[in-house]
């Protein structure tokens, strides 16, 4: 009876494949199935989809993207002929002289299947592979789907050259692993170009093309190496091996893992130029989302970025080597905060109940506007949330004066005009508290010592002289787009702005006045070359060059004298200022050279937790956070030559500036009704000296 059942199915199957042959060979035949039609229509192969690429700005190769199929197109002459001829002689031997459809072939694996009672061999040709491959239907099964395959595989036959469809072949067969195409294949078993693919891998790859899954060599090394021994020997019986070297190259290792070479990096620089790309249509990859998906995971464009890979590398290492533990991801202890119903550090603890914090640094260049660094937070595995980037921001503290003090130079006050930096009760009629009373921390003084003291009350003084509405304008100028409530303490910082913001905003400062957009992509061009996308410069004007030549003199002395002493750069002009909000959850510095802007932010990601004890000090903007920035810029800049900043025209003597009657309660309380820093906390303790007794060093006084 089992034999009667194999004879039954030769019939059936050599039926199948007489008629399959016969569709293939006689047009009028095949014609029959377009006979509504004056002549059939041609088939069109639509693009392939691949991975798109991502370069850095130097022009190096950074990774691809994840893509919906790990694919990278070659073409035939770059394959080479050891993978093209262990693919024919294990698919199909006779590619280059039958027309699609190989009868004989299909007859020798069908009593060759039927006796061993498994499937040993295929009888598909590559050219219908091909068309199984690339016009799948589902809806069409056995003698329906064989018989649709060699009529479009003939049909084919007719409009591409042979060379053509085995290049189409060759960059469409699944290899398994996510690996689409010889080149695919290549890099994810063996960590090479396809061009360097010897006999053993070769047919190592063609065994695979059966079943990827059955015969994938980390899961199922025994099945891999017997098929492999049978692509060995098939080569040998086509002539392409001795025995000797089919024999020899049986006992080549199998991959045990695949290769880093095909996997996407997982980065905060590189997710924030696919959300760029997904999410903004000035790309030119599409008007819709699902256009823009298509073209960034399907399309093989090659988009070339702003990153600069070295000093990437330099900002990690400055975060990782500059905290108190060390910590390889750049994280560290919040002692004694713990979860509470107050404090929920729900992915940054460290699995006791204790709050861990992290560093955001970011890093724009003034001339162009190019994000040359992104560190997001401790690691895009750790925390996907990208704290450099991403809304709502965190408070910036006292780096918000330097908008306060932008507005005012932009209204003809200078940097010699002096201002009341002692005890303040501002009316704050509306407002929460009204008066907003601040406690003292000097008396009158130029608005540069104000600037390098951090001092709060003479700049929310200045805030109301300037008027709030225009010092928002002026961050509004400058690049900040983050929601700013209009309150009387917007000088000392209360609003939330990303690190980027502030980064490009103190830019525009360092480049006398004009303002840069920070963006992440130079270039994008499609699989073909053409160029989609360029760059071009939107910089704008946002304060007279008199103005930023003046606030860098201010911003200097924050640096030599002031609250961020820690950020000096022996022999190079540095600018910038430390911001420390209340009770110490945030601490930032943003400082400047002519050639290069960052941001430093330090805390915790989730929840405004005190850093009251991080390697025994309390956290100010002028401790931590200036250190990273120093000890990332030192590196940053060595080698570049030493830019002086311009120095500003001549500037009037000072005058005082006086809050006028209706806006201050001269008469202060001596409480104050808002939270303050005291000055005299700011210096952190003695044990902490990462700099020579030489070295001045400053307080940050207030948020």
């Amino acid at each position: 009876m089992r034999y009667f059942y194999r004879f039954f199915a030769i019939c059936t199957v050599g039926a199948l494949g007489a008629a399959t042959f016969a569709f293939a060979m006689v047009p009028q035949v095949a014609a029959l199935f377009t006979a509504s039609r004056s002549e059939a229509e041609p088939i069109n192969l639509d693009p392939l989809p691949q991975r798109s690429l991502l370069y850095d700005s130097n022009g190096n190769l950074v990774g691809p993207l994840p893509a919906v199929e790990n694919r990278s197109p070659v073409t035939l002459a770059e394959i080479p002929a050891v993978m093209k001829r262990a693919i024919l002689s294990v698919e199909d031997e006779n590619f280059y002289s039958h027309t699609g459809v190989n009868l004989r072939a299909t007859m020798r694996a069908l009593f060759t299947n039927v006796q061993s009672g498994a499937v040993e061999q295929g009888g598909s040709t590559i050219t219908m592979q091909l068309v199984k491959n690339a016009l799948p239907d589902p809806t069409k099964q056995g003698l329906s789907r064989k018989s649709r395959e060699a009529i479009l595989a003939w049909r084919i036959e007719q409009t591409m050259s042979k060379d053509e469809i085995f290049e189409r072949y060759l960059n469409t067969v699944y290899f398994g692993n996510g690996a689409y195409g010889v080149q695919a294949a290549a890099e994810t078993y063996f960590g090479k170009d396809v061009g360097a693919v010897t006999w053993p891998e070769a047919a190592l790859l063609a065994a695979m093309i059966r079943d990827p899954r059955d015969y994938d060599p980390f899961i199922n090394a025994p099945l891999a190496i017997e098929r492999r021994h049978i692509a060995l020997q098939r080569l040998v019986e086509t002539s392409d091996l001795s025995q000797a070297e089919a024999d020899l190259y049986a006992f080549t290792p199998l991959p045990t893992s695949p290769s880093q070479v095909a996997v996407p990096p997982k980065d905060y620089f590189i997710e924030q130029v696919k959300q760029a790309l997904l999410d903004d249509p000035s790309f030119n990859l599409g008007d819709d989302y699902t256009a823009r998906y298509n073209a960034v995971f399907k399309g093989g464009l090659r988009i070339h970025t702003t990153l600069d890979p070295a000093l990437q590398l330099k900002a990690i290492d400055a975060r990782n080597s500059t905290l108190p533990n060390q910590d390889p991801n750049g994280l560290f202890l919040i002692a004694g905060a713990k979860q509470n119903t107050a404090v929920a550090c729900a992915e940054l603890n460290d699995g006791a109940g204790h709050c861990l914090g992290t560093i955001a640094l970011v890093s724009v260049e003034p001339a162009t506007g190019a994000v040359r660094t992104l560190v997001g937070g401790p690691g895009f595995e750790r925390s996907k949330y990208n704290l450099a980037t991403h809304p709502p921001g965190r408070q910036p503290g006292s780096s918000m004066k330097a908008f306060v003090l932008a507005a005012a130079l932009e209204q003809g006050i200078s940097i010699n005009d002096t201002i009341d930096g002692g005890q303040c009760s501002i009316k704050n009629p509306g407002g929460i508290p009204d008066p907003y009373v601040q406690k003292g921390e000097g008396g009158v003084a130029t608005l540069v010592r104000q600037t390098a003291g951090s001092v709060n009350c003479a700049f929310l003084r200045l805030g109301q002289i300037v008027g709030i509405d225009k010092v928002i304008e002026q961050a509004r100028k400058m690049g900040v787009t983050s929601p700013l409530d209009n309150v009387v303490s917007v000088p000392l910082g209360v609003n939330v702005i990303t690190p980027l913001e502030m980064a490009g905003a103190y830019a525009a400062i360092a480049n006398d006045g004009v303002f840069n957009p920070p963006y992440f992509v130079d270039k994008i061009t499609d699989a073909a070359g053409k160029v989609i996308y360029q760059h071009e410069s939107s910089a704008r004007r946002v304060m007279s060059s008199q103005s930023a030549r003046q606030e860098i003199v201010a911003l200097q002395a924050v640096v030599t004298g002031g609250t961020g002493t820690r950020a000096q750069l022996s022999g190079r002009p540095v600018a910038g200022k430390t911001g420390t909000t209340d009770g110490h959850g945030d601490a930032w510095f943003i400082g400047f050279t002519p050639q290069l802007a960052t941001a430093v932010w330090m805390g915790n990601s989730e929840s405004v937790v005190p850093m009251n004890s991080v390697g025994g000090i309390n956290v100010f903007g002028g401790t931590f956070p200036a250190l990273v920035w120093h000890n990332f810029m030192i590196q940053a800049m060595d080698g570049l030559p030493v830019v002086p900043f311009t120095a500003p025209g001549s500037i009037p003597a000072g005058k005082f500036l006086e809050l006028p009657k209706d806006k201050e309660i001269k008469q202060a309380a001596t409480t104050s009704s808002a939270p303050e820093t005291p000055a005299t906390s700011g210096a952190p303790p003695a044990t902490f000296d990462p700099f020579p007794p030489t070295t001045k060093k400053g307080k940050d006084n207030g948020p």
